[in-house]
């Protein structure tokens, strides 16, 4: 023990304490040192009153005359980017601390695993995924600096993009961007002076990224030649395109594109072309026995369009496609899908952000009314979703919703469900919306061990109990609850942020006893309580 806090004296005692923000080190611990270069350092500190690891990272501002970091780290909210945490500064530096994600850079992650094409074309998919949501913001974020040892790969093979310092707003009707920055290797000419940068600009450092991992190559020259003529030089070559207009459009056509690739696109063509052969054989067949017409309709009828059971859920994909009411759906657009947003009986939206802001307007109107969505069997068509928010509907049964392996958030409020053991086969859930539905056994949930955020409002819960099992937990919201105590939420030790509306003993010092927790909502008329402990909380503290 006595080593450990020598070597963190020894560590304090690197730091020129005058040259780092007024307060910093009082709330920090300096653990080690990440990276330097011209103008930053970085390094992994620890809170000095508890034990989770963050991230600081310090500009001189000599030279950076302003920080873009923090302001698109407190806009964006997505598991698959860091959190920002905390701010400090002065006439000579900005620190900007943010969430540390475990794992390994993918530099390093490709170096020690033998990936198969399957793999890269997945780390890839999950770019385009996190692309998608920081492009579909309101105002476009632009990374500019995607490379691999910006790009964090998890245990569990999620995957995290890190290092927003040199990201941008995209400003309509710019011709040029001011400054000039990235790694050369990944970075577009755009970014060099040519044009502004755009959404394009990402796409094409992914391009470069799928290049590399796949050949250990940046030179497009050298990656097309290792790569051959199959279908991923093409869209490595639609990715790294000189002009932004020759590249893919989105982060969505580039995600389509790469799920239609590899040997299974070699396998389909070879069996169309079996089928085919063999239809052939049976036409003539057809001719010596007069009655091959109709079953050529049967089998030479191309599968072209998807049937639906929920008309609703339909829109809402042909909202996600960007495809038209005419417009045919196949099984491989189904694949790009990842996320659907429906509310009521007509409100649909892109992302959960356009939903929430969308639901909220409506609700203040008093114009919501119940959805006509009784089944979720369509959903089962498309594997890869990832969240889905299907509120106020006429939904029972979610049965369909347990083969969808890739589901990591559910909403599934104000509807009529009871059964939630579906969810307990998905292995990478990570929030459960169950608001205002008639779930009173949350047990099947325990098999979940990413699951970090529940809603549990209106449900029948009286205690903090109920949520024993959930040993990840870090938010859990109770609103329109009433809950007898909050004697035993200091078992839930991961707990960041709670909302509850009333506690019928009043006693809210149990929420003391979490080192985690950082923001508490409560019902107006839980004031009183509140004020017994606001002098020693270090949460803050809101109503609703």
């Amino acid at each position: 023990m006595n080593d450990i806090s020598a070597a963190v004296v020894d560590i304090l005692n690197t730091f020129d304490e005058p040259e780092y923000p007024a307060g910093f080190l009082e709330k920090y611990v300096p653990m080690e040192c990440l990276a330097c270069s011209h103008g930053t350092e970085t390094f992994l500190v620890k809170q000095k009153t508890g034990e989770r690891f963050y991230v600081a990272k310090f500009y001189d501002k000599n030279l950076y005359s302003f920080v873009h970091e923090s302001n698109i780290l407190k806009s964006l909210h997505h598991i698959s980017l860091p959190a920002f945490v905390d701010e400090f500064q002065d006439d000579k530096v900005v620190c900007i601390v943010r969430e540390y994600m475990e794992g390994k850079p993918l530099n390093q992650f490709a170096t020690e695993n033998n990936l198969t094409r399957k793999d890269v074309i997945g780390i890839c998919v999950q770019l385009c995924d996190i692309l998608a949501y920081i492009h579909g913001r309101e105002k476009p974020v632009i990374h500019r600096d995607i490379k691999p040892q910006n790009i964090i790969v998890k245990d569990d093979g999620q995957v995290i993009l890190i290092d927003f310092d040199i990201a941008r707003i995209y400003r309509s009707g710019a011709d040029t961007d001011t400054q000039f920055f990235g790694t050369r290797e990944y970075a577009p000419p755009e970014q060099y002076g040519f044009s502004q940068t755009d959404c394009r600009t990402d796409i094409y450092s992914i391009g470069v990224v799928l290049g590399w991992l796949l050949t250990g190559e940046t030179n497009a020259k050298e990656v097309i030649r290792k790569l051959g003529h199959d279908r991923l030089a093409s869209v490595y070559k639609k990715c790294t395109a000189f002009s932004p207009e020759n590249r893919f459009s989105s982060a969505a056509k580039l995600k389509s594109a790469l799920l239609h690739t590899g040997d299974r696109c070699k396998k389909s063509a070879l069996g169309w072309m079996a089928a085919i052969l063999s239809c052939m054989a049976f036409l003539c067949a057809g001719f010596s026995i007069g009655r091959y017409t109709d079953f050529l309709s049967s089998v030479l009828e191309p599968s072209v369009r998807v049937a639906f059971e929920e008309p609703m859920i339909e829109k809402a994909v042909r909202f996600q496609l960007d495809k038209a009411a005419d417009e045919i759906i196949t099984e491989g657009d189904l694949l790009s899908v990842t996320e659907l947003y429906i509310f009521g009986d007509a409100l649909i939206a892109k992302t959960g952000e356009e939903l929430h802001s969308a639901a909220d307007r409506l609700i203040k109107s008093n114009k919501m009314k119940e959805g006509p969505i009784r089944s979720l069997a369509d959903l089962a068509k498309m594997p890869n979703l990832k969240q889905i928010s299907i509120s106020m509907q006429e939904i029972s049964d979610i049965s369909p919703l347990a083969v969808l392996n890739n589901l990591e958030a559910v909403d599934i409020k104000n509807n009529p469900v009871t059964d939630i053991s579906p969810l307990g086969k998905l292995k990478f859930l990570k929030r459960a919306c169950l608001f205002d539905t008639r779930v009173t056994d949350l047990s099947p949930l325990a098999n979940c061990s990413m699951l970090n955020d529940i809603d549990a409002g209106k449900l029948p819960v009286r205690s903090p109990a109920a949520f024993e099992i959930f040993s990840n937990l870090q938010r859990l919201n109770l609103y329109e609850t009433t809950i007898d105590t909050l004697d035993g939420i200091e078992k839930l030790a991961q707990l960041r942020f709670i909302e509850v509306t009333n506690v019928i003993d009043g006693d809210l010092t149990p929420l003391l006893s979490l080192a985690y927790l950082e923001n508490v909502i409560l019902g107006e008329g839980m004031r009183h309580a509140a004020e017994a402990i606001e002098d020693k909380a270090k949460f803050a503290i809101s109503y609703r």
